[in-house]
């Protein structure tokens, strides 16, 4: 494993369910294997609000909340395969994270307990509304963890 990359802790931040596996799994492997604390934190449930919206509005909140407990397995199932703790489910509207004026200081909160010396989060320049405000929240929230802390797209 890379030098560059050797941490101590780690926090990832994935807008949705997958992004952590599609972002950055291999690091992750690495990381776990070296031993070193990490904590994925998802975001989003991975359903957007007018998802079956032209159903009745009972049944359209029954198949939301089962599609957002089948996409809650997959990182729960990629944890374990890459040897990292279960993942942190905070549950924000999918597709709405661009629009919450709050999204650093909510993060903040959780960073004070995490103080992690790497920060993963989605690019920048990334084309998702939900990437570019948790890679915005990031910039944000490396600016008052002070000098230990390092951020990687």
């Amino acid at each position: 494993m890379s030098k560059r990359i050797a941490r101590e802790k780690v926090v990832v931040l994935a807008p949705r369910p997958d992004d952590e596996a599609f972002g950055c799994s291999a690091t992750l492997a690495q990381m776990a294997a070296a031993g070193t604390e990490i904590n994925v934190v998802i975001l989003t449930g991975g359903v957007l609000r007018h998802e079956w919206s032209d159903l009745d509005s009972h049944l359209a909140e029954q198949k939301r909340q089962a599609k957002a407990e089948q996409r809650r397995q997959k990182p729960i199932q990629t944890s374990d395969i890459l040897g990292c703790p279960t993942p942190i489910f905070v549950g924000w509207q999918d597709g709405e994270l661009l629009q919450n004026a709050h999204l650093s200081d909510e993060l903040t909160a959780h960073f004070i307990l995490k103080s992690p010396d790497l920060i993963l989060a989605p690019s920048i320049s990334g084309m998702y509304r939900d990437h570019r405000a948790v890679a915005q929240a990031a910039l944000s929230l490396l600016a008052g963890l002070g000098d230990y802390c390092q951020l990687a797209f």
